[in-house]
């Protein structure tokens, strides 16, 4: 008997759900013009079903009452988001979302069996999310005030926050932050007219909070740390925390103080987060992996956002140079932590900085070109990448063997970390060597590279390539690179067939007796230094 009744409890609440979903599809009728009555309707039936889990003991039955609820209000704003007559008080179907998560949220602190309540606290979870949904709908729209929107979604954040924290989950945590953070990123795309034209106080109040959310989903896990002791995903979602919400801030603040001092919103996240890890690596409660994926995440956090700050107030080609920045600063963080994540993501980003300057000609195109040859923004935007290349590499030489996991590639037993930030930098250096004589001789508002004959340009390329070459060779014999020394007569080879077969094209009569005559005596005193220092044995490291 008690088997028959446990199911025909499930199955009245199945057919409940299913009259829900009836009620829903009515309520997608274009002629229906108000939501009171259907919502009577959905709270009527959720609470059937919640009372018919109880009875059968099956508390999965609770993610389909309040939860569904939400999500009819969803489907009704959908359908009618265009009615004004039908959401004649839109901010209110935004209330009656929250209110409707809210109870969700009582009943499952109110449950007492413990096989329900967490089903209670996932339905809670769920409730808080769909009415993010809401949200996002009146926001599309439109239809909700501008500080209506901004408070409603944060206290949806904060719900799902309290779900997550009752359940112990990362994975709800995280949820809870992308939905919160993006719900926020439209809104505020949408009503930028609200920071550049409404008054001051409103702006900043609706940058405040925004700026509170972001601070609370940073220090959360530090306020509850007992629940998320053994959790490194909600910690990691407390880091991610300063990335996910930096673009609303920025805009924000863009539209309404414009981008003077837009280097204060990555820095103000910064020490949020900066906060926050040494917030966690104070807290008694944690677990080994957990503080130390804390503090790896916190700190790259912080770390990335100060690399993006400096860049981004110069403008011109801030992502590549914040990029570069990025990775640089994460090389060191990762020989005082050593978190393998920290080295791979560093090289990946040093990488995309390498390629977007070597590989991509429309950098070129963003920017007309500067006042003054060479001292302009190309400057800074292919040296400070390589800058960081380098110094990228000098931290990884030596530490990077020794820590050197089984999984990772390696050749002849050594890393490959520090041989390919160093081979990047010298070529995106190589690179700003052709670029800046292309500066110097070129015409046009933009910097572009052509191949015609010019033969002062090509003259001055060669020697500069020489030039490269030689410093080449004398940073590998300082350093004992076999590899820089063998780079170095690589570019030297090429450039003396730059010279033999395209320079002296262009001579005639003695000037080209005279111009091969200096050839094959530089060509002998290049041979000597080479047989030296490159091929008379010399020892190095294969770098």
């Amino acid at each position: 008997l008690g088997r028959v009744g446990s199911e025909m409890c499930i199955r009245d609440s199945l057919a409940s759900v299913g009259l829900l979903g009836i009620l829903t599809l009515a309520a997608w009728n274009p002629e229906v013009t108000s939501l009171w009555p259907w919502l009577v309707g959905w709270l009527v039936i959720a609470g059937v079903v919640i009372r018919q889990a109880q009875r059968a003991n099956r508390g999965w039955l609770q993610l389909l009452a309040l939860p569904g609820t939400v999500l009819a209000v969803a489907a009704f704003v959908l359908r009618h988001g265009h009615d004004r007559a039908a959401l004649h008080e839109p901010d209110l179907m935004l209330a009656v979302a929250i209110a409707l998560a809210v109870v969700a949220q009582i009943l499952s602190a109110v449950i007492g069996a413990a096989s329900l309540r967490g089903w209670a606290e996932h339905a809670s979870a769920v409730a808080a999310v769909a009415a993010l949904g809401v949200a996002f709908l009146l926001v599309i729209d439109d239809f909700s005030a501008p500080m209506a929107a901004a408070g409603g979604v944060a206290l949806c954040g904060v719900l799902v926050i309290l779900a997550a924290t009752r359940l112990g989950s990362g994975s709800w945590l995280l949820l809870g932050l992308l939905g919160t953070a993006f719900v926020h990123l439209v809104w505020v795309s949408l009503e930028a007219n609200l920071f550049a034209e409404d008054s001051q106080r409103v702006a900043i109040i609706a940058l405040g909070i925004v700026g509170a959310t972001a601070a609370l989903f940073a220090h959360w896990p530090g306020l509850v740390p007992s629940r998320f002791a053994d959790r490194p995903l909600a910690w990691t979602t407390a880091a991610l925390s300063g990335v996910v919400f930096f673009p609303s801030l920025g805009i924000a603040w863009d539209e309404r103080f414009g981008s003077d001092a837009i280097a204060v919103v990555p820095v103000a996240l910064a020490a949020v987060t900066l906060a926050a890890a040494l917030r966690a690596g104070r807290v008694p409660v944690l677990t080994e992996a957990t503080r130390r994926t804390a503090q790896v995440w916190l700190l790259g956090v912080t770390l990335s956002l100060v690399s993006i700050a400096i860049p981004l107030q110069l403008e011109k080609q801030w992502i590549t140079i914040g990029w570069a920045l990025n990775g640089l600063a994460l090389i060191a963080l990762w020989r005082r932590l050593d978190h393998v994540g920290l080295k791979h993501f560093a090289l990946l980003l040093l990488g995309a900085a390498t390629v977007r300057l070597v590989m991509n000609p429309e950098v070129l195109t963003y920017l007309p070109r500067g006042a003054t040859p060479i001292l302009n923004w190309v400057l800074y935007t292919y040296l400070v990448p390589a800058a960081a290349l380098l110094a990228s590499g000098h931290l990884l030489r030596g530490v990077e063997a020794e820590r050197v996991r089984s999984w990772e590639p390696t050749v002849g037993g050594q890393p490959l970390g520090a041989p390919l930030c160093v081979s990047g930098g010298i070529l995106v250096l190589f690179v700003w060597v052709n670029l800046a004589i292309a500066d110097v001789f070129g015409t046009g508002s933009s910097l572009t590279i052509t191949f015609e004959r010019l033969p002062a340009r090509d003259l001055t390329t060669s020697i500069a390539w020489a030039l490269f070459a030689l410093a080449l060779l004398i940073a590998g014999v300082r350093t004992g690179s076999r590899g820089l020394r063998w780079t170095s007569l690589g570019l030297m080879i090429v450039t003396i067939a730059k010279v033999f077969l395209h320079d002296l094209g262009e001579l005639e009569d003695l000037y080209r007796v005279a111009s091969l005559l200096g050839l094959a005596v530089s060509l002998i005193l290049v041979s000597l230094v080479y047989q030296r220092f490159v091929l008379g044995g010399e020892p190095g490291k294969d770098e």
